[in-house]
């Protein structure tokens, strides 16, 4: 870790991402609800992955790294929806990789250890990913997890906003639908993340964030989500189905093993 990291680079960086939004804004100026949506998702991931670093005993100066990751994981965000008017990365762009190619276009890295380069581009690519693959190191997977656990926690806030407003485009084109489909029925079964493509209403939609709390990687998360009531506020959406309830007893099962 270079002496910059420790004299400011997030202040830097944080300036650089703020006019990185602002040019996107100006030149879009109907997508404003968007960007803002992503902007302020960055920042709290920049938080979030903060306290969990914290929580797990993380050095000041790897969490200073930490918090740089959360605060760029998103960057490609940006350029997809003004380029797509979508966030679907099935359907445009990885947004995870297009932030790899920011990061190398504007050399915002240069300020970095290469090491320290390597662990935020590796964090950055693999932060959307449905399965977490071999980053090659210890401390580049440690940064992974670390962004994929913060991103997840707030997404778990912007979950029950989404729903409960019905404001975005990814629940409101769904139809309700009346039970779990038997494909995300199984993902949850083998306790796995829900499938993108198994998803056919909105109660597997509610299943897909479920389904992440097999993917958290620190209990310091699990146990945030939980104290903050999400696992229990997504429940409630939930109509009482025996398909319903099966799955609900795997999840159940699996936190009652896993949270102390």
């Amino acid at each position: 870790m270079n002496q910059f990291i420790k004299n400011g680079s997030y202040t830097y960086l944080k300036t650089w991402f703020d006019d990185f939004v602002i040019s996107f804004e100006k030149q879009y100026p109907q997508f404003l609800s968007k960007f803002n949506l992503k902007r302020v998702h960055s920042q709290n991931v920049a938080d979030e992955i903060t306290t969990i670093a914290q929580a797990i005993g993380l050095e000041s100066e790897d969490t200073a790294l930490a918090r740089i990751i959360g605060l760029l994981h998103d960057i490609g965000r940006f350029p997809q929806f003004a380029g797509h008017t979508t966030f679907d990365d099935w359907i445009s762009v990885d947004h995870g990789a297009l932030g790899v190619n920011i990061l190398h276009d504007y050399n915002l890295l240069a300020l970095l250890d290469f090491a320290d380069q390597k662990v935020v581009e590796a964090a950055i690519l693999h932060h959307n990913k449905v399965r977490l693959a071999d980053l090659g190191g210890k401390r580049r997977r440690l940064y992974a997890q670390l962004i994929r656990d913060a991103d997840k926690l707030d997404i778990f806030r912007l979950a029950i906003d989404t729903y409960n407003a019905s404001r975005v485009a990814e629940i409101s084109c769904l139809p309700r639908g009346e039970d779990i489909s038997i494909k995300v029925l199984a993902d949850l079964t083998h306790k796995e993340n829900v499938r993108y493509e198994h998803i056919k209403n909105q109660i597997d939609w509610i299943f897909l964030r479920i389904g992440w709390l097999f993917d958290i990687n620190f209990n310091p998360t699990l146990k945030l989500i939980m104290d903050r009531g999400y696992y229990k506020m997504l429940r409630a959406m939930l109509p009482k189905t025996n398909n319903i309830m099966k799955a609900l007893n795997i999840v159940d099962s699996y936190l009652e093993r896993d949270l102390p």
